[in-house]
């Protein structure tokens, strides 16, 4: 009899190691369970901040590139090819900001609808530049001259002047 409860009271102490062993990694799983989600989600934020800078910044050297191309001592040829790499990296830039904006604070989603605006205005005067300098009735060399400059300053330092500012919303994020 005394063996019996000997072995009794033996498997009934493993089972409750077993047990407390399972309870406590339950109650670990539904504790930290939300943190863990929490952490994955701010991960996945920061990998989205740091691909849309790359995004932003890619797009404003295409288009530095492309006002460079364009200036009136190149040949439009040049400034066309330019012009169609700066659309696509512009596109692809404005698409992938907007499918992520759920990842963005409210002023990052400002600062990139700003960018967005300068990058919009800044193409729609190259366009009517080049649209003056392509059409004889329209030529305008003062127009056009003004247009340059515009886009040149917009290229080198009011669209550079936002990405900064939204640089300092990034790095805010990142805790830098």
């Amino acid at each position: 009899m005394i063996e019996f409860i000997f072995n009794f009271s033996s498997a009934f102490i493993d089972n409750i190691e077993k047990i407390s062993i399972i309870i406590v990694a339950v109650i670990g799983y539904f504790f930290f369970k939300p943190q863990l989600k929490f952490q994955s989600l701010h991960q996945k934020r920061l990998e989205i901040i740091g691909i849309a800078y790359e995004k932003i910044k890619v797009a404003n050297r295409a288009y530095l590139s492309f006002v460079l191309a364009s200036s009136p001592q190149k040949t439009s040829k040049e400034a066309d090819e330019k012009g169609k790499e700066f659309v696509i990296k512009i596109n692809e830039m404005i698409i992938f900001l907007d499918l992520k904006r759920l990842f963005f604070t409210n002023k990052e989603k400002d600062y990139i609808d700003l960018i967005i605006k300068a990058f919009s205005e800044t193409w729609a005067e190259s366009e009517e530049r080049r649209i003056i300098a392509n059409t004889p009735t329209l030529a305008d060399p003062k127009r056009q001259t003004e247009l340059f400059l515009k886009n040149w300053d917009d290229a080198n330092k009011k669209i550079p002047e936002l990405i900064k500012s939204f640089e300092q919303t990034f790095k805010k994020a990142l805790g830098i």
